[in-house]
């Protein structure tokens, strides 16, 4: 800690505060005041031209501060409470997560991170994840992005192995050769939304000018590979998801095996607080025992 300031009721002019604020440049504001106060207090800063790179707020008021852009998240409790005892306040923790990782390796996070902490999980591109995390409206995220957010600590989780699969009757139609730049350029593609870019990496690793595919969107993890197996397309499915998938001949896989592997890092706020220590744990452990 490089500052611990206390202020009397009723404060309005906050420049006193803001400018010892800015002079220990801090790594994260946190503000037990009132939403009023805390917007007052990020206003001064503002002034100074002061932006700290995360603040926290126990009571914030969502709109005004958003709008001034501040990095602002909301935890009830800092600290996570003894397990067992129904009458025990609630801690609450908000992450971002990829879809894929949503699909398949992450849920047991959730379930061995400790009792009585309530989830609030945002899905996004894992190219897009981190941007929540910047924005201040998330505690941890799921990413791509090795490069730390301001105010915050990243660690490698794995890698992610996607293989290129089609049902057969697709593969039959469309992949005569087995996968081809050109076979590739002319058939189906599914693509989760339009920030998803995995299948364009991946036509990119085949050729460096790859065509650009007729494109289906299905915007739900289990839809897309769902997509898949009924012959809509051809797609990315993740390693966890295709090898049942290949076992049974629900699809096959196309170019000739090759595949793509996604980074993946956990990236949260340098906070130390048990419900975010507990988590991470649990992070570690679920992507130890599922990615590459």
């Amino acid at each position: 800690m490089v500052l611990n300031e206390h202020y009397a009721p009723g404060t309005t002019d906050w420049t006193n505060l803001a400018t010892k604020v800015r002079d220990a440049k801090p790594d994260l504001v946190i503000s037990n005041s009132l939403g009023v106060d805390t917007v007052g207090q990020l206003n001064a800063m503002k002034q100074l031209g002061y932006k700290p790179p995360l603040t926290f707020s126990l009571f914030p008021s969502p709109g005004p501060l958003l709008g001034l852009g501040g990095k602002m998240a909301v935890l009830e409790r800092a600290a996570l409470p003894p397990a067992g005892h129904r009458d025990e306040p609630w801690s609450r923790a908000a992450v971002v997560v990829n879809a894929d990782s949503l699909a398949t390796w992450f849920l047991p996070a959730l379930a061995m991170a400790g009792d009585r902490i309530l989830f609030d999980v945002r899905e996004d591109d894992q190219d897009h994840t981190a941007d929540l995390l910047r924005d201040g409206v998330v505690m941890a995220a799921v990413t791509a992005q090795r490069e730390a957010v301001q105010g915050c600590r990243a660690e490698r989780l794995g890698s992610m192995r996607y293989l290129a699969t089609a049902a057969p009757g697709v593969a039959e139609r469309w992949f005569p050769d087995g996968g081809t730049p050109a076979e590739f350029a002319v058939a189906p593609m599914l693509v989760l939304d339009r920030k998803d870019r995995l299948q364009h990496r991946f036509l990119r690793s085949l050729t460096p000018r790859p065509g650009e595919p007729p494109t289906h969107y299905v915007p739900s993890a289990w839809g897309f590979t769902e997509a898949i197996r009924l012959g809509v397309g051809w797609g990315l499915m993740p390693e966890q998801i295709a090898t049942g998938d290949l076992a049974a001949g629900r699809v096959v896989r196309l170019a000739g095996g090759q595949h793509l592997d996604v980074s993946l890092y956990w990236q949260h706020w340098k906070l130390s607080s048990a419900v975010l220590g507990a988590l991470t744990a649990a992070v570690r452990r679920a992507a130890a025992a599922a990615l590459r």
